[in-house]
């Protein structure tokens, strides 16, 4: 009775489900650490980021009109659009600006807040939707929420234009003036989406890293942990894993 109670497996630990894999937390990749709360700030700074590019790549930014007066008549002489790095040609396609406009230092200041714009509001984009994966601190939530504030700042800053030259010109007989066309429109939307995506990152409390447990989905793993006496006194340790 004693040799065959010996031979009988004797499990050292019961079987045991580990869904935080003891004092760390079992994070699978991309399954929403933080929740579904998580994925708003993401999702305001993407689509900020995609309004802000399109808005520089149009040629309708704003609506320039000339008038012409003439006998205390104004007449308008032209209306077109023209857009931060394009303007209208014939038959309202998009071409380069012509080799001898002038460029004053508000265009130029507008190209360069419309390139620095989404390239750091792109950056807070990214790390927002890295959380989608990877849990994160929420000093990195903040800082990425100072990122699309000075994103948001700079796409303001785009709207510089609306001061160039060509938007103020008054001489006697002519006189131009400049609106908001479709260009502009978006730009003041990315803003917007800038600024929610900056309020939210910052509004969103994340829990701390270390408390984070298996998120929704992920698999329990289920320890078991038998030993075996042979009847030549040689003990084997058989140690098995499972997910479910």
């Amino acid at each position: 009775m004693a040799d065959e109670d010996a031979n009988q497996e004797k499990p050292l630990m019961n079987e045991n489900s580990r869904p935080n894999g003891g004092n760390r937390p079992v994070i699978t990749l991309c399954s929403l650490p933080h929740g579904y709360i998580g994925i708003v700030a993401p999702m305001f700074a993407a689509l900020a980021f995609l309004l802000a590019i399109n808005a520089t790549e149009r040629c309708n930014f704003i609506s320039v009109k000339t008038y012409a007066i003439v006998n205390n008549t104004i007449t308008l002489r032209r209306s077109h659009s023209t857009g931060i790095w394009l303007t209208e040609g014939n038959n309202t396609i998009c071409e380069p600006y012509p080799s001898n406009t002038p460029i004053d230092s508000k265009i130029v200041s507008s190209r360069v807040f419309s390139i620095m714009a989404p390239i750091i509001g792109g950056v807070g984009m990214i790390i927002l939707c890295m959380s989608a994966c990877v849990p994160m601190r929420a000093v990195i939530w903040n800082s990425t929420g100072v990122l699309l504030f000075l994103a948001c700042f700079l796409q303001g800053l785009v709207l510089l234009i609306f001061s160039t030259d060509f938007c103020t010109i008054i001489r006697p007989g002519v006189y131009t003036s400049c609106a908001v066309s479709q260009g502009a429109a978006i730009c003041i939307s990315a803003m917007f989406f800038w600024f929610a995506a900056a309020i939210a990152s910052m509004k969103y409390n994340p829990p701390d890293v270390k408390s984070l447990g298996k998120p929704i989905g992920a698999p329990t793993e289920r320890t078991v942990t038998t030993e075996e006496t042979r009847p030549d006194g040689t003990k084997i340790v058989t140690t098995t894993t499972t997910f479910d």
